[in-house]
């Protein structure tokens, strides 16, 4: 449960206050949290339990202690089946692109800026985020906090509380990226964690695994319940079976991104297999891939893990191919 925060319970209805985001309660006292999914419009998973416990929670009265808002990221790109429209949602909550329209500092444009724009309100002085992703190859569950190396260990703990936990056995795989290889602090649990007022109590980005396996919406949104109630948001459910009893001390490996490397103008082939799934391990020395023009070798310098590895249809010029991470001993 949430120390320090003011405790005022009410009943409340469900609202849509914008395009694809609803609140439940006032808008004032705390804890207040904020649920998100389908930021990427092809992973449909976190959209499934958004909409789901929009519809659990719709035309009732509901007993609430503080705030929780639901929101589909980028319904635009949601209804194509698309990752994005015109650039990626998860890469535009940068605070010094995210500024006002109408100033003269606003230069960018495009249905995912203005998204962000619409989005930051609802992001700042969370106590809870919950953004829910799915991965573009195989991979197990896994979990991405945010943040710098100081006072990541609280903010872990915390997290585990209130949501890790909940998750399936099979989800034990925390990713680090405190040197903002992946998005540059451009991503919603990044913004949230800026925007915290120094509460800092859990920002947490979900991958649930491959984002056409929708087997994990249910045991999703049994761990986004769970936490909610937690925090005392939700009142737990009545005549109906409990979450399952929780591990107490789930046996968790940390990783820290290390490594971007980009598509250039050479082109780019993946080697000795890599590239095919998450946190496949390249030993140290190891060739991961391949310029073709020049045969630049792209090769491992320290027993690394490969990150988010994009199918060839999301490659760019300029942009990522993937991530090295390595695994920390002590977190």
């Amino acid at each position: 449960m949430l120390s320090g925060c003011l405790h005022s319970r009410s009943f409340a209805t469900l609202r849509e206050i914008g395009p694809s985001v609803w609140r439940l309660g006032a808008g004032r006292e705390r804890p207040r949290a904020a649920v998100l999914g389908g930021v990427h419009g092809n992973e449909l998973s976190g959209v499934e339990v958004v909409n789901t416990l929009v519809s659990e929670l719709a035309s009732k009265d509901i007993d609430v202690n503080g705030e929780v808002t639901f929101i589909i990221g980028n319904p635009a790109a949601v209804s194509r089946g698309s990752r994005f429209i015109d650039y990626d949602l998860n890469r535009c909550f940068q605070d010094d692109k995210l500024c006002d329209v109408t100033t003269a500092g606003a230069t960018l444009s495009g249905i995912e800026w203005e998204r962000a724009q619409q989005l930051a309100p609802f992001l700042r002085g969370l106590d809870v985020l919950l953004d829910l992703h799915s991965t573009n190859k195989p991979s197990s569950p896994f979990v991405r906090l945010p943040g710098p190396e100081q006072g990541r260990r609280a903010r872990f703990a915390s997290a585990e509380e209130l949501f890790l936990r909940a998750l399936p056995p099979a989800c034990d795989t925390v990713l680090w990226d405190p040197d903002g290889l992946i998005a540059a602090g451009g991503m919603t649990d990044e913004y949230a964690l800026r925007h915290s007022e120094g509460l800092r109590q859990a920002q947490v980005c979900y991958e649930s695994g491959l984002a056409s396996d929708r087997s994990s919406v249910e045991t999703t949104r049994r761990a986004v319940r769970h936490c909610l109630e937690q925090l005392g948001l939700l009142p737990g459910p009545q005549g109906t079976k409990p979450l399952e009893p929780l591990e107490p001390q789930r046996q968790w490996r940390h990783f820290q991104i290390t490594e971007v490397f980009f598509l250039d103008a050479r082109g780019f082939e993946w080697q000795n297999g890599h590239g095919a799934r998450n946190f496949q391990r390249v030993p140290r020395g190891e060739v991961y891939g391949r310029r073709l023009q020049g045969a630049e070798e792209l090769r491992a310098e320290r027993e690394s893990f490969m990150v988010f590895p994009k199918v060839r249809n999301l490659w760019a010029l300029g942009r990522p191919l993937g991530w090295l991470a390595k695994q920390l001993e002590v977190l």
